[in-house]
């Protein structure tokens, strides 16, 4: 029934949420895309409460307050004073697009997608979303995301990247040479990111291929 479906839907928005807190901004897809069933949001909200509980009740146990942003308390009262947006995209220190140039292009795709009209709503709001979460990943006061191939932070929004790049498959026949050039790139990174010796903090293209300048 629908009030089965939508109950799951809020155990996963709230387990999504017990990941990442920032997160909460993926269960406006749902929302959006059925608006109509609205009758049955308070079931999916209620379910998501019981899925996030345990996180609110530990954050109550060690921080004494039940809705905690862990950012905030990581980047010591800085979350959010300058969001190094660009950094967060392009720097050689774990940038998304430079570190894993597939994304890119799978972005390049939801913008083209916005021509489609069969599409274009679905195609503007993962692109609102993907926003969201630049903006918010780039707050923090390690906006690389610390210790990590790349920024795995983003990794949530590949299901919505997705989209774009899977249009643009139908639609450019050069795209399965270009990805295969993107993930060549990815892969020669990682080989190189396993032989260095540099601090996984600090880690820049630079430092894992020399070369590149």
């Amino acid at each position: 029934s629908k009030g089965c479906v939508w109950f799951l839907i809020g155990l996963v928005c709230g387990l999504l949420i017990d990941t990442r807190p920032q997160l909460v901004f993926m269960a406006l897809i749902p929302i959006l895309i059925h608006p109509k069933q609205y009758r049955l949001f308070p079931l999916a909200l209620a379910a998501a409460f019981l899925a996030f509980f345990p996180q609110m009740l530990m954050w109550k146990m060690t921080f004494g307050s039940w809705l905690v942003n862990p950012q905030a308390i990581l980047s010591h009262g800085r979350f959010f004073h300058t969001p190094a947006v660009w950094q967060v995209l392009f720097s050689p220190l774990h940038g998304l697009f430079l570190w894993h140039p597939i994304l890119l292009i799978a972005t390049l795709g939801l913008f083209l997608l916005l021509k489609n009209p069969a599409h274009r709503k679905i195609a503007l709001l993962f692109l609102a979303l993907f926003a969201v979460q630049i903006v918010l990943n780039g707050a923090g006061a390690d906006w690389w995301a610390g210790w990590s191939f790349g920024n795995r932070r983003f990794c949530d929004v590949i299901p919505l990247l997705a989209f774009g790049l899977a249009y643009l498959f139908t639609k450019v026949k050069l795209l399965p040479a270009c990805a295969v050039l993107a993930c060549l790139w990815n892969a020669m990174l990682f080989l190189a990111w396993q032989h260095t010796l540099q601090p996984m903090d600090a880690l820049t293209i630079q430092a894992v291929i020399p070369w590149i300048k």
